[in-house]
Protein backbone atom coordinates (compact mmCIF):
# COMPACT_ATOMS: atom_id res chain seq x y z
CA UNK A 1 0.00 0.00 0.00
CA UNK A 2 1.67 3.17 -0.83
CA UNK A 3 2.56 5.64 1.84
CA UNK A 4 0.39 8.61 1.33
CA UNK A 5 -3.13 5.82 1.12
CA UNK A 6 -1.32 4.97 4.70
CA UNK A 7 -1.32 8.30 5.56
CA UNK A 8 -4.86 9.14 4.44
CA UNK A 9 -6.20 6.10 6.09
CA UNK A 10 -4.52 7.91 9.80
CA UNK A 11 -6.22 10.93 9.08
CA UNK A 12 -8.83 9.71 8.31
CA UNK A 13 -9.03 7.54 11.47
CA UNK A 14 -7.66 10.83 13.42
CA UNK A 15 -10.75 11.97 12.85
CA UNK A 16 -13.21 10.09 14.99
CA UNK A 17 -11.70 12.45 17.62
CA UNK A 18 -10.61 15.45 16.38
CA UNK A 19 -11.65 17.69 13.36
CA UNK A 20 -9.44 18.08 10.72
CA UNK A 21 -8.98 21.96 11.68
CA UNK A 22 -7.20 19.99 14.93
CA UNK A 23 -5.11 17.79 13.05
CA UNK A 24 -4.09 20.37 10.76
CA UNK A 25 -3.42 23.01 14.16
CA UNK A 26 -1.57 20.14 16.06
CA UNK A 27 0.91 19.32 13.22
CA UNK A 28 1.22 22.72 11.78
CA UNK A 29 0.17 21.59 8.08
CA UNK A 30 -2.01 24.19 6.64
CA UNK A 31 -5.75 22.67 6.52
CA UNK A 32 -6.98 23.52 2.94
CA UNK A 33 -3.85 21.16 1.79
CA UNK A 34 -5.25 18.44 3.75
CA UNK A 35 -8.42 18.51 1.96
CA UNK A 36 -6.89 18.58 -1.06
CA UNK A 37 -4.78 15.50 -0.19
CA UNK A 38 -7.21 14.04 0.78
CA UNK A 39 -9.65 15.07 -1.90
CA UNK A 40 -7.18 13.35 -4.28
CA UNK A 41 -6.48 17.31 -5.70
CA UNK A 42 -2.96 17.39 -4.78
CA UNK A 43 0.11 15.64 -2.73
CA UNK A 44 1.67 17.14 0.42
CA UNK A 45 5.41 18.04 0.74
CA UNK A 46 7.33 15.91 2.37
CA UNK A 47 7.77 18.34 5.69
CA UNK A 48 3.66 18.06 5.55
CA UNK A 49 4.56 14.49 5.44
CA UNK A 50 7.04 14.86 8.42
CA UNK A 51 5.10 16.95 10.61
CA UNK A 52 1.91 14.63 10.09
CA UNK A 53 3.61 11.57 11.03
CA UNK A 54 4.99 12.59 13.87
CA UNK A 55 1.56 14.23 14.88
CA UNK A 56 0.02 11.33 14.49
CA UNK A 57 2.58 8.99 15.83
CA UNK A 58 3.14 7.04 12.36
CA UNK A 59 6.78 6.02 11.46
CA UNK A 60 8.01 4.55 7.98
CA UNK A 61 9.50 0.85 8.25
CA UNK A 62 10.60 -1.38 5.75
CA UNK A 63 8.64 -4.12 4.48
CA UNK A 64 10.18 -7.78 5.43
CA UNK A 65 11.13 -9.68 2.40
CA UNK A 66 10.14 -13.09 2.87
CA UNK A 67 13.91 -15.41 2.91
CA UNK A 68 14.34 -17.94 0.04
CA UNK A 69 14.49 -21.04 1.00
CA UNK A 70 17.94 -23.34 -0.31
Amino acid sequence: MAISSQLKMAIRAAEKTQSLYEIGHGSGVVVSNLYRFLSGERGLALSSVDRLAEYLGLELTPKRKPRRAG
